[in-house]
């Protein structure tokens, strides 16, 4: 912000000051400073609204690099998201980035596509942004991809975890929920049932999410099948997924899907063979989208609070940097069981 100060006439143009904001609120200088610096503790309600109302007014822009060399506090936080694409992780960046804006955080995100070699490079990319704290959507379940840059800054872990669990995160009750969609098909007496997901071995969230329908399924002795469709070529396996729904029509079977994608792909090959939902064959999985209540039949589906989950883990990251809570804590929120008519 510029502001003009005339002199004998002459029109000269200085920058504004955290003095005369100060003055301009009636505060002290360090007041004026620990509010940028998101330093809320000792300040009154009545004093932050004073100073937010006078910023405003002024138009008032901190100069953050020099900010950052006083203070050693560059108000960035980096967040490497798996899938920008997908509306899980889009939800995840809208709880997140709420929280940091009620801190006075700014947050830098970063999107894998679904690719751990441009996971990394994002990660290489962060490592020179003078990053605060970070959050990772991690693509790998080994912890050695990313000790290098979480042993060095506050860093959590969101929607999956690593196989070490040194880090704090936030998840999904991924094996309860799955376990009672397991229950609701073995309740309906599926005699098979069919998961279908993407490649289960590099996340610690699809896994439990195997683990939980697998328990019901075993107890139960119901047939139980997984088939992984790689995550980059759904159109290409299409013809193998059309042949397995026809053999499976009128056998008593379910299938369910680990994410909408594939939810979405499995009810149009089902409508594609022919089959009835859920008379010929069950269908449920994950996520709970607008659309899924909106089929003929509507889709019983898992419902995940991934607001939630992008809230807590900014939180989370938020008490690390201010070393509140220093533990490695695992943070599990709960899902909700959307029943319609589908199985």
């Amino acid at each position: 912000m510029w502001i003009v100060c005339l002199n004998g006439g002459a029109g000269k143009m200085t920058k504004l000051t955290i003095g005369e904001v100060a003055k301009q609120a009636g505060v002290s200088k360090s007041t004026i400073s620990r509010y940028l610096n998101g330093n809320f503790k000792k300040m009154s309600p009545v004093t932050r609204q004073k100073i937010e109302k006078t910023i405003k007014e002024l138009d008032y822009h901190p100069n953050r690099q020099a900010q950052t060399l006083k203070t050693k506090k560059s108000g960035l936080i980096g967040f490497v998201v798996a899938d920008m694409a997908n509306m899980y992780s889009s939800r995840l960046i809208s709880g997140a980035s709420k929280v940091a804006r009620e801190h006075n955080y700014q947050v830098l995100t970063m999107d894998s596509v679904n690719d751990i070699e441009l996971e990394h490079d994002s990660l290489l990319k962060l490592r020179d942004q003078a990053l605060e704290g970070l959050i990772i959507q991690p693509m790998s379940r080994n912890s050695q991809v990313y000790e290098e840059l979480a042993s060095t800054i506050p860093t959590v872990f969101v929607d999956r975890v690593t196989d070490n669990k040194q880090w704090p995160g936030v998840v999904v009750d991924n094996f309860d929920a799955t376990h009672q969609i397991g229950e609701l098909i073995a309740s309906h007496h599926y005699k098979n049932v069919i998961m279908v997901s993407e490649p289960v071995s590099v996340s610690q969230a699809r896994l439990n999410r195997v683990n939980g329908l697998k328990a019901v399924a075993d107890a139960n002795s119901i047939n139980f099948e997984l088939v992984e469709v790689d995550e980059l070529q759904h159109e290409s396996t299409r013809g193998q997924l059309v042949n397995k729904i026809k053999k499976a029509t009128g056998t008593r079977a379910a299938v369910f899907t680990s994410n909408s994608r594939l939810l979405m792909l499995m009810l149009q090959i089902i409508e594609e063979v022919g089959a009835e939902i859920p008379t010929d064959i069950g269908l449920s999985g994950y996520d709970d989208w607008n659309w899924t209540s909106l089929t003929n039949p509507p889709l019983t589906s898992i419902e995940q609070d991934t607001l939630s989950v992008g809230t807590e883990a900014m939180k989370t990251l938020i008490d690390r940097i201010s070393h509140t809570n220093d533990e490695p804590n695992l943070k599990v929120i709960r899902s909700q069981i959307n029943i319609r008519k589908s199985i």
